[in-house]
């Protein structure tokens, strides 16, 4: 039987699988309950120094579809007392595999490819931006959250163990689903990713890996009846050659251009409303015992529904023939604004009950209703939240040291994951969450972002509600964390500087008429967090400018 590893500041509680140079347990950090998957790692030559370096550049990135990497420490051979292994502490994706899922699925419609592909496309376009290379974009490295959404899992791997250019070709590389360059050998590239990623849609659409390229049918004749424009971008993906093969950027636009995305069962008998809210309570705290009325109702396990991209867009190109916010006149660009105004987290806006000028509502987060009127409705300014506000104390969490954390702490690599990293993930949560609410215009996935009781959630409501009954809705509400600073906490209470994006957002009507489109905007504004009652993490209570 294999030994359990001990980690430093973690309880390992089961194996959830092994590969040749990693075993894979769920583990439960000490310090605030919180389950992630621990990926223990064994570099090749027992070059663990190299490894941790590798692993600390890797800690630094972060983006919403990409598998978060929480710790990075080094294990010790009992025996020698030396560094013999790396362990990577990271996010737990409770929804399977882009593998599993066509194990049992076997194909998906072009409409389910682009939302599983589209977010994993934009995931890598970033990550080419800042000169990382995933190197191994295989199914099984395609992953879901409870909530379905899809991350990227195993980034670097291969390099923190060590393995050449050479070695890690990557997953089904004799049948096509690797780009012919690194199976001669080469270095993997953007280009080669895109590759990848190209073999995932094929396979998805056909249910058969592409194939070397010099035995290779066209997608035409392997799936007959595609579309044309999901046919002529994955064979550009998979092009032998890598300068014709478009970058994850083009992929990632061209996909929602050649097929309207569709929902994906990534896990049957799932309830999707529970599952969005359990992505704010950080997926895998659904080991612990959920609070009274604190969460919306509905069965646990199972599945949920893969979401879209909430990466902010940078090429945004308006349809032909709408006008620019702010022209359009009547009732619905009264509720397009009224929503706007809600987007900008602005707690006390209130309902817009005649004509908004969209040029006042350009900043995210912005708190647009005067003082006096804020008041009146309770949820004005950022207050903190008086104790015993609807929300029982509890003990600080310490950040990610526990027993014998000391030492991994002093060993920790630079760029491992600090507490400000873990406190910008905790924000992004939360904000990820509070999008999902309005996407769906459901009040109750907000039951895992806002605290019982608070003045964001009671403001929240009641905008959910008009945004009901005007009938407009958006397709995507992404907000990104820039910066976070923490100003103050004292046992069940924080308040930090959040300095936050939210991506274009476009209103549609019940016609399908866009009523409001705005651009990427940026604000910073003072958040207050609480604690509940018999829970480890924070929801948000107010927040103000």
């Amino acid at each position: 039987m294999e030994q359990v590893p001990a980690v430093p500041g973690y309880e390992v509680l089961a194996r959830l699988g092994a590969g040749a140079t990693s075993t894979v347990w769920r583990a439960r950090r000490r310090a605030d309950g919180l389950v992630v998957a621990l990926k223990v790692l064994t570099p090749a030559g027992g070059d663990v120094e190299a490894g941790l370096r590798e692993a600390g550049l890797l800690a630094r990135l972060r983006h919403p579809h990409v598998v978060h990497l929480y710790d990075v420490l080094p294990l010790h051979d009992p025996v020698t007392g030396r560094p013999a292994a790396v362990a990577l502490a990271t996010q737990l994706a409770g929804g399977g595999s882009l593998g599993q899922l066509l194990s049992r699925r076997r194909l998906l419609t072009p409409g389910e490819l682009v939302t599983v592909l589209h977010p994993v496309a934009s995931a890598l376009a970033d990550l080419h931006s800042r000169g990382v290379v995933h190197g191994d974009l295989s199914p099984g490295n395609v992953l879901f959250l409870r909530d379905g959404m899809p991350v990227v899992g195993d980034l670097g791997a291969a390099r923190i163990v060590g393995q050449t250019a050479g070695e890690r070709q990557g997953t089904g590389a004799s049948e096509g689903m690797v780009a012919p360059e690194v199976v001669e050998g080469f270095p993997a590239t953007p280009e080669s990713d895109v590759y990848q990623l190209g073999a995932l849609a094929w396979r998805a659409l056909t249910g058969e890996p592409p194939g070397p390229t010099y035995a290779r049918r066209t997608l035409e004749e392997a799936a007959p009846g595609l579309p044309v424009g999901v046919v002529e971008l994955v064979e550009r993906c998979v092009a032998p050659e890598p300068e014709d093969r478009p970058d994850a950027e083009e992929v990632a636009v061209d996909l929602l251009s050649v097929a309207t995305p569709a929902p994906v069962e990534v896990a049957p008998d799932a309830d999707p409303a529970l599952a969005l809210t359990e992505r704010l309570r950080q997926e895998a705290l659904d080991d612990l015992p959920p609070p009274g009325g604190a969460r919306g109702g509905g069965a646990r396990g199972g599945g949920a529904r893969a979401r879209g991209s909430h990466r902010p867009q940078r090429n945004v190109t308006r349809e032909r023939g709408t006008e620019p916010a702010g022209r359009r006149g009547g009732r619905a660009l009264l509720a397009g604004a009224a929503v706007l105004a809600a987007l900008l987290l602005a707690v006390g806006a209130g309902v817009v009950t005649g004509l908004v000028d969209t040029s006042d509502l350009g900043r995210p987060w912005r708190v647009l209703a005067q003082p006096e009127a804020a008041a009146a409705q309770g949820t004005g300014e950022a207050g903190e939240p008086a104790a015993g506000d609807g929300v029982e104390g509890a003990e600080p969490v310490a950040g990610t040291g526990a027993e014998g954390a000391e030492t991994a702490v002093d060993t920790r690599v630079a760029g491992a994951a600090t507490e400000q990293e873990e406190l910008r993930s905790l924000l992004q949560g939360l904000v990820d969450g509070r999008g999902a609410a309005w996407e769906q215009r459901d009040g109750s996935l907000l039951a895992g972002v806002m605290a019982p009781g608070s003045p964001a959630l009671e403001a929240e409501l009641a905008q959910l509600d008009e945004l009901r009954e005007q009938g407009i809705s958006y397709g995507d509400v992404t907000f990104r964390v820039e910066a976070v600073e923490e100003l103050g906490r004292q046992d069940d209470r924080m308040t930090v500087l959040l300095t936050v994006s939210r991506a274009p957002l476009r209103a549609i009507d019940s016609t399908g008429t866009e009523r409001l489109a705005e651009g990427t905007r940026t604000d910073t504004l003072t958040v207050h967090l609480v604690k509940a009652a018999d829970e480890p993490q924070w929801l948000l209570w107010s927040w103000g400018t």
